[in-house]
């Protein structure tokens, strides 16, 4: 059994996020799952107009390291909506976090994006069962810190 803290409203999650939630929920010991928080995320590459953005998760590990989970259907993943992830990408690699998108998919419906050099910084992970999601995660955890990706 895993022991962890889940803080947070989970009422409404959609199906894609319940079977992500279900995985999150199997992370070993030393694992938290809290719902996502709102931060004020620059909506521009100036940085001058600020939105309000509401992750789906937060995974931290021994209460030091975050890594903000985004949960996102294959048809979401439109221009506008990867060049607003990008930019809460970079926002939350400027404050010490990561961030990963998770696709409940197939690799074929996500591999347009391995030809867009211009999303080539964000992590997306297309999983189709609970293992996926957990490895997923996991391996952010053992990944680089979010500064040394921008070297």
């Amino acid at each position: 059994m895993t022991h962890q803290v889940l803080q947070g409203q989970w009422s409404l999650l959609n199906r894609s996020e319940e079977q992500v939630l279900g995985a999150l929920l199997r992370l070993p010991t030393g694992y938290q799952v809290s719902s996502g928080e709102r931060l004020q995320v620059p909506s521009s590459a100036t940085g001058s107009v600020s939105r309000t953005y509401l992750s789906d998760f937060v995974i931290s590990k021994d209460g030091r390291q975050q890594v903000v989970v985004e949960v996102k259907s294959p048809q979401s993943l439109t221009m506008v909506n990867l060049s607003r992830l990008r930019a809460i990408d970079k926002h939350l690699r400027e404050a010490g976090k990561k961030f990963v998108l998770l696709v409940p998919t197939s690799q074929a419906d996500t591999a347009a994006l391995d030809e867009m050099q211009e999303f080539a910084e964000l992590r997306v992970y297309p999983v189709s069962n609970d293992a996926e999601i957990i490895s997923a995660v996991m391996s952010e955890f053992d990944a680089e810190s979010p500064a040394s990706l921008d070297s």
